[in-house]
């Protein structure tokens, strides 16, 4: 994810930036994270999939690509029921990457 790409994105404008990590953060995020492990708990496949599919889409919005694949990677997983676990660890190692730098915007000094 790169900040100024992101900025760019927006016309410059941080109160916009900020706003989408904010909900990101703080309801679509943890909204698709909790619906991946309760389907995958549940062996839902479908639902693993759909949570996926919203998850590469936040992670696509940010532009993080590593987040993006690994995303794919599980949505493709759920699919062809393969290896869940693993693939739900590595989307899990990938968004806290993303998610650290999501915050990163909302600290009060990012915008300095």
């Amino acid at each position: 994810m790169n900040r100024d790409t992101l900025l760019a994105a927006v016309g410059g404008r941080w109160p916009v930036l900020r706003a989408m990590a904010r909900l990101c953060v703080e309801e679509d995020a943890p909204r698709l994270l909790a619906q991946l492990h309760r389907a995958a708990e549940a062996g839902d496949l479908a639902s693993v999939e759909a949570a996926a599919h919203g998850l590469k889409g936040l992670a696509a919005e940010f532009r993080a690509e590593r987040a993006v694949q690994a995303a794919h990677a599980l949505e493709t997983a759920a699919r062809e029921n393969t290896v869940l676990h693993e693939a739900i660890d590595t989307f899990t190692r990938e968004y806290a990457e993303l998610d650290a730098a999501l915050h990163s915007l909302l600290a009060p000094e990012a915008h300095a």
